[in-house]
């Protein structure tokens, strides 16, 4: 029962991020094309698109081009390319059957603990709510120490150079705040569906405490999996 239920909830986030995702494909256009002059360094081909997203979604990416105006149109170019999906058969889950589970967590936004929001002694990174991610993680061990990362039904906005990593802060919103002994595991293979990840056999696992999903040009981290 607690398997269905869990798969029900991922089920729901994972479908709301791709609602997200392919928003621009199902929504009306729009009667005016409100990001030439707005958002010139933007590709013409994506402008369209940009337009359709959420006000709010496109106010935060004109707002981070104020900033950082190269950042901005790459990671709305990412977030906008329509990704390939994979294939049923590299979406199926291994044999774990002699494995042991390590640990496990969920994927999701950036999001402040309730002590750090009674404290007010953390905010979130500015822009954290246009990453949002559903999808499981679990970490396996073998019998013979091999470990596994396998990430159940992802979901996350895509971007240039999304990263695999794994840190020992449970909820790091930087990159200062992974730490310097944190590991990368490697490019994401895909923005949606199941995935693994293979973990170095001699790695101490009970020392990392979150799966980080990073977008690595611009070191921002997308997405937390606290385990």
């Amino acid at each position: 029962m607690e398997t269905r239920i869990r798969a029900s909830v991922l089920f729901i986030g994972s479908l709301l991020v791709l609602v997200t995702f392919t928003y621009p494909m199902w929504r009306p256009a729009p009667a005016e094309n409100i990001v030439e002059d707005e958002f010139p360094e933007l590709a013409e081909e994506v402008r369209a698109d940009f337009s359709q997203l959420p006000l709010a979604v496109q106010q935060d990416y004109l707002s981070m081009r104020q900033r950082n105006a190269q950042m901005s149109a790459a990671l709305v170019a990412a977030r906008l390319r329509p990704p390939e999906p994979l294939p049923p058969e590299e979406q199926e889950t291994p044999d774990v059957s002699s494995a042991s589970i390590i640990a496990r967590g969920e994927f999701g936004p950036l999001r402040l603990s309730q002590a750090e929001i009674d404290q007010g002694e953390r905010e979130l990174p500015p822009y954290s709510r246009l990453y949002g991610s559903a999808g499981e993680v679990t970490l396996y061990q073998f019998p013979d120490r091999r470990k596994l990362l396998w990430i159940e039904e992802l979901a996350v906005v895509n971007g240039p150079n999304l990263k695999v990593l794994l840190s020992t802060n449970p909820n790091p919103f930087t990159v200062e705040e992974l730490g310097v002994d944190f590991i990368d595991l490697g490019e994401l293979v895909n923005p949606g569906g199941s995935q693994g990840y293979t973990v170095p056999a001699e790695l101490n696992a009970a020392a990392y405490n979150s799966v980080v999903i990073m977008e690595d040009t611009y070191k921002i981290i997308f997405s937390v999996a606290p385990l």
